[in-house]
Parts: C-alpha cells; sequence; structure tokens
C-alpha cells in the first residue's frame, strides 16, 4: 500500500481591510469549538440588536391562532404579500426559537410550544406531495399558495430547522422531526437519467429544469444520502456541474450560476463543513470564503459605475430591487456575463451578513456602513431587504424577506456562539448524511465509518455470525460494525490514492472488551500486534493507537486484524476505524489589511487537529520578496500575527506563514508536535 503524505489544504486570500477569523479547534468528529470571538461594544450591540429584530420576524410574522390548520407558518415577507408563507421561513424560524431561548428573548416553554405547533402543521395539515413541501403556503390553510412549485429546497431548509429544534428540545419534538425526514422521498425527485434533483416539480406540468450547477444544493444531497426511508443516490453530490472560475486576483472556486452570494451560504448555515473536505478534495468552506470575499471585490470595481458598490457595501444576491423582486443579482465570476442587466447598484444586506463567518471584519465593516449611513435602511425588523443609490429617487426596500433575515440571524449566532451548528451537528442523520457522501476530516484516513459508502468489502470474518452491520446504537451516524466475542475480524485496505502520511491508527470501541488488534503486510506476515483494555461497558471508548515510531509499518500494511478477546462482554461495536495523521493543521489562511504604509496587516487562520486538542503555542513568520514570485526572506521580529508596513517595503511582496502547535493535553507522543509549515501562494504588494 503506498504510504498516505498528509495534505493541508491552506487557501491563501488577500482582503482590503479587516483583523482576523476566529481561530477554532474541532474537538472530536464533527463537533465545534465553544469559545467565540472577542468584539468591541459597539460591534457586539449591532450584532446582538440585528440578531434580535431577526428573531423577532419569525416569532411575530406566524400563524398563532390555535387550533388553525396553518399554526406556525412564518411569512415569506412583511410587510408585503400578507397571508403566505414560505416554507424555508418556517425552517429559518425553528432554528431561531432555540436561539431566542438561548438569547433570553422567549423562554423555553413558549419556544416549546411554538416548535410543537409548527412540526404538527407541517405533519397534518400543510400541503405537500410525497413529502416535499409546495414553496409557498396559505398562512390560515396550509394549502397550496401562489400556483407554486413542489421545492425540494424548501424542504429540505425545513428538515434542517426541524433537525435544530429536536437536538435542542428532544421528546417528542425530535421524535415528530424524524416522522418529517422520514416521510420525504427524496428518490422521487431526482432525474435517474442524468442522476440528479430536479429542480422543480408542479402536478400540472410535472418536473422541470436540474440542479445540474452548484448553488444553495448542497443540504439536499447530505439529507437525501441518509434517509433511512427514500435515500437518494450519493454520487448525486459528485454528478452537478462544478465549474472553477476566479475573479479580481482571488484563487479560482466552484462558483453558482448567477453568482449570487446566499448560494454559497444557504448550507453552510447549518452544515458545520469547516474540517471537512469530500473525496475529491474540495474544501466547501474555503470554496465560500473565496466566494465571499471575491464578491467584495467585484462590488469594489463596480463602484466605479455605481454609487451603492463598494469596500463596505458588498454582497449582491437575490433580494428586492427598484424594479421588484430579482433573483438573477450577482457577482463575477458565474454562468453569464454579470452586466447592467442584473448588476443595477442593489445591495442587500444580508448578502454581506449571510458571509460573516467566512468574512468576519469585512461583513462587520459593511453593516457599521449600512446602520450609520442609511437610516432609511434600517426598520422594525432591522436591516430592510435592500437599497439602491443609483436611482432616482434613492431606493430604499419597504420589506423583509424570511430567508434574507434567516440567513442573517443563524449565521451572526454561529459566528457568535456556533449554537446552531453545534447543535445541528449532533444530529445522527446528518453525521450519516456527510458520512455517505465521503466528507471527511481533514488528516484523517477512513477505512470504514460503517456508513455503507467506505470499504465494506474488504471485511471478512471466519464466523459469518460474528460480523454484522447494527443500527442499535453508533458513535457517529447510523450504522456501526457488531462483533461477537470470539469472531477475528479483518479488514483489507484498498489501494488509497491520496498519498497521505499517517502514523495513529483510531477507533471507537462500545462495551467492555480488551481487543488485540494486529496490522498484516500484503503476504499476510504479521507486522505488528497491540491488546487494548477498554472498561467501560455503557460508554463508547476512544482506541488510539500510535504508530509514529514505526514508519516502516505504515508502508507495508495491507490488512487490519482485530480479535475481541474472552473477557470481553458478548457484543461489542465498533464504529469510526481510521488512520490519522495526529499533527495540527492550519487552513483557510487569511491575510487581512491595506498593503500601504502604516497600516497594519494580519494573519489569520482555522486551527484544526484530528485529536481536538488545544491550540499551543503557534508560530508566525512575515516574509519579503522583491517579486512575487521570488525568494522570500524572513523579515526580522515579524513573528506575530499582526505585521505594520514600512516605508522601506514599498515595491516588494509580502507572505505569511504559520506553523500550529498542540498543547497535547492528557497524550504523551514520541516527539513534540509541531504542525505543517503553511505559507502564503498570493502575495501583497506595498504601496506607498
Amino acid at each position: 500500500m503506498n504510504r498516505l503524505k498528509l495534505a493541508v489544504i491552506a487557501v491563501i486570500v488577500i482582503v482590503a481591510v479587516g483583523a482576523g477569523l476566529i481561530v477554532g479547534n474541532n474537538m472530536g468528529w464533527f463537533s465545534i469549538a465553544k469559545k467565540g470571538p472577542t468584539l468591541d461594544k459597539e460591534t457586539e450591540a449591532l450584532l446582538d440588536e440585528e440578531s434580535r429584530k431577526s428573531f423577532d420576524f419569525f416569532w411575530n410574522e406566524t400563524t398563532t391562532q390555535e387550533g388553525s390548520p396553518g399554526y406556525g407558518l412564518i411569512r415569506d415577507r412583511y410587510p408585503g404579500a400578507p397571508g403566505i408563507s414560505s416554507v424555508a421561513s418556517v425552517g429559518y424560524g425553528l432554528s431561531a426559537y432555540v436561539i431566542g431561548v438561548e438569547r433570553g428573548w422567549v423562554t423555553h416553554d413558549e419556544a416549546y410550544e411554538r416548535t410543537l405547533g409548527t412540526l404538527n402543521t407541517l405533519l397534518n395539515t400543510a400541503e405537500h406531495v410525497n413529502g416535499h413541501f409546495y414553496h409557498f403556503l396559505d398562512m390560515n390553510t396550509g394549502k397550496r399558495a401562489w400556483n407554486s412549485e413542489v421545492s425540494v429546497i424548501d424542504t429540505a431548509i425545513a428538515i434542517n430547522g426541524a433537525f435544530v429544534a429536536a437536538e435542542y428540545f428532544g421528546g417528542e419534538i425530535k421524535d415528530k422531526a424524524e416522522q418529517l425526514y422520514k416521510r420525504v422521498d427524496w428518490e422521487w425527485y431526482r432525474d435517474k437519467n442524468r442522476n440528479m434533483f430536479y429542480m422543480g416539480y408542479h402536478p400540472e406540468s410535472g418536473f422541470a429544469g436540474n440542479w445540474d450547477f452548484y448553488a444553495e444544493q448542497l443540504m439536499m444531497y447530505f439529507l437525501g444520502s441518509a434517509s433511512p426511508t427514500h435515500p437518494t443516490n450519493t454520487d448525486m453530490f459528485y454528478d452537478f456541474q462544478r465549474h472553477l472560475a476566479g475573479y479580481g486576483g482571488y484563487p479560482k472556486f466552484i462558483h453558482s450560476w448567477f453568482g449570487s452570494i446566499f448560494t454559497y451560504q444557504f448550507s453552510h448555515a447549518w452544515f458545520d463543513l469547516r474540517h471537512l473536505e469530500d473525496k475529491k478534495g474540495v474544501d466547501w468552506y474555503s470554496n465560500s470564503i473565496i466566494a465571499s470575499l471575491t464578491s467584495r471585490k467585484y462590488a469594489i470595481d463596480q463602484g466605479k459605475n455605481f454609487e451603492t458598490l463598494g469596500s463596505n457595501s458588498w454582497g449582491m444576491t437575490a433580494s428586492d430591487g427598484p424594479k421588484g423582486y430579482n433573483g438573477l443579482y450577482g457577482d463575477a465570476p458565474s454562468g453569464f456575463n454579470n452586466d447592467a442587466h442584473f448588476v443595477d447598484g442593489t445591495v442587500p444586506p444580508a448578502g454581506a451578513a449571510g458571509s460573516i463567518v467566512f468574512t468576519p471584519e469585512e461583513t462587520i465593516d459593511a453593516l457599521k456602513n449600512y446602520k450609520e449611513n442609511h437610516p432609511e435602511l434600517w426598520g422594525k425588523y432591522g436591516f430592510k431587504d435592500a437599497y439602491n443609490l443609483d436611482v432616482e429617487p434613492d431606493w430604499y426596500a419597504t420589506d423583509v424577506i424570511g430567508i434574507n433575515k434567516g440567513i442573517t440571524l443563524l449565521m451572526i449566532e454561529n459566528f457568535r456562539t456556533g449554537l446552531i451548528w453545534d447543535l445541528f451537528m449532533q444530529n445522527k442523520y446528518v453525521q450519516s448524511g456527510l458520512k455517505k457522501v465521503s466528507l471527511t476530516p481533514k488528516n484523517t484516513v477512513v477505512i470504514d465509518d460503517f456508513e455503507g459508502n467506505v470499504f465494506h468489502d474488504g471485511w471478512f470474518a471466519k464466523d459469518v455470525n460474528g460480523l454484522q452491520m447494527s443500527d442499535e446504537r453508533a458513535f457517529t451516524g447510523l450504522y456501526s460494525l457488531k462483533v461477537e466475542v470470539g469472531n477475528e475480524i479483518s479488514a483489507h485496505l484498498h489501494e488509497i490514492d491520496d498519498e497521505e502520511e499517517f502514523d495513529m491508527l483510531r477507533a471507537h470501541i462500545y462495551g467492555d472488551a480488551a481487543i488485540t488488534v494486529t496490522l498484516l503486510d500484503e503476504d499476510g506476515k504479521e507486522l505488528v500486534s497491540e491488546e487494548f483494555k477498554l472498561s467501560e461497558k455503557d460508554e463508547w471508548n476512544e482506541l488510539l493507537w500510535d504508530l509514529s515510531d514505526q514508519p516502516e509499518v505504515i508502508d507495508e500494511v495491507s490488512t487490519i486484524r482485530i480479535l475481541p478477546e474472552a473477557d470481553s462482554t458478548k457484543e461489542i461495536y465498533m464504529d469510526d476505524l481510521q488512520f490519522i495523521q495526529h499533527q495540527p493543521a492550519a487552513h483557510h489562511v487569511v491575510i487581512h489589511g491595506d498593503s500601504i504604509v502604516g497600516k497594519t496587516l494580519t494573519g489569520s487562520y482555522v486551527y484544526y487537529d484530528p485529536l481536538g486538542e488545544e491550540e499551543g503555542d503557534s508560530t508566525y513568520q512575515w516574509y519579503i520578496s522583491d517579486k512575487s514570485k521570488g525568494d522570500f526572506e524572513p523579515i526580522d521580529g515579524a513573528t506575530s500575527l499582526s505585521y505594520t508596513v514600512k516605508e522601506e517595503d514599498v515595491g516588494k511582496f509580502i507572505k505569511f506563514e504559520v506553523v500550529p502547535k498542540s498543547k497535547a493535553k492528557g497524550i504523551i507522543f514520541k516527539e513534540a508536535r509541531t504542525g505543517t509549515k503553511v505559507e502564503s501562494e498570493f502575495t501583497l504588494k506595498i504601496e506607498q
């Protein structure tokens, strides 16, 4: 087997203003750091006020008449379109109620009652076809409104909200959320000829169009793949067109057809993809960072033609405009030319706000600009939908739109506390869906996650009854491997193309077990063997085997053999068997700041350790060169996250480097843990 070498993906991007991204760590398979950013009082107050007013929209603009067949349905917009709910608004609202409880805006009992009633409506009276809801519903009857389509994406958003509520409230709400999810027939909505979801369905005319280009639909593949009742083809995630293009000097990224920034945000409002990559090596979180920064750069460039657009007014996306709602607003790159037909100076605050987790300082600067300089843009529910200074007279929207208030509220909360990410990612179907489409943690080679998408055909047992999949319990996802004590099991490792380096074996075991693990070469010769004693019957235990001092074993291993010893409990369960590279990594690396004399540049990154260890004393270095691709020399003394540009730097090029380190609490390794040096691929030219 080829030795696996560590592939650290570092996205290097250059922006005009701002400070740093959150530096976090990943405490396990799918959990996030609880530490939030440190913000000044002005910023904290602005985010809190916009969040509270956005929440108020979902709380107030809802059918609350007891016994109404439309109880809990939330308006699509306000004050326009009275009596019309969008199912996507409901999904955002179910998530919003949890934020409201945690922020003290409503009581637990109030939110519980509202949530339970909403789920009852979705289950019993809201009109649907095969579990898929109509895009718009009558708020009083729950019936189809406006001859709208049966919408797979809006249904997915409703399920996302239900899962947040399920993990927060538990009990009856969790049961009803699962009923709602299990009812959805994802496979019915798949175009089997193209292996893509259809775009829409009308009973009068049937299916039309396809989700054949990247957009906000990632959530649909994750949810569809994990369905225990109507699962869809997991290959769909890799069959839509992934078109790479770039703009403004930023790296190329997978862009959407219209370039609307919401397409890079909606799935990320619930799915925390910060440390995951798919089997083609795509880091979708990094993709959204680049898309957000590119959106801002496009607005800066278009600012030459439009007064509204600029460094603190950016993020074109589907929104109201002077001539009505326009779903074509977007940035370059896109599937067509973003010319004056689709760029008219209209900017929605939700565009930048929804990217706050990707571009914190750039977003905050934009929100401050909107609040301080455009009082007409502020109303009962915070920022109104959009504004435009390039028409006579200046135009400010009168409405707010549910999905734009929703992405604003959820992303601000994720930025501040990670609450929605943390809850949603605990859901077993969410975990299973990500695993089924092969999104795996960085620095990890998955041998088997027992969700059906990795190396199952490589397993065998001496006693066929001793090897079986189990849905009785799982560490993450829906399934684990159930093993009868006394039955030896083995897994043949497939050839792994990515030459990533690993140095530790990890698995999770449930049961009071003594386990002997043996690694064999391709001829069946034993390379090394170790016994592990795991003593908790009713908990999952982590098996960690440090092999960093035996690289020759790692190079040659072809089979893993596992034998539960006789003194173990009758049955044990195993989940998430992996090889990992246990040194930490830095990714999503960003350089912020104006590259002019006297200004301060700041490097930032997201820290990641596959074992969930906290960051230690990571080291930094700034470099300088006469040429953008020349030989870079370290700048003497420039060893912090920030660097102030000097007069002698004019005309030269600057890079930033980080070497991440871990505190490695509770684990003793053979040598000190430092990280892979991550150095900028892109440079800043210093100007006077």
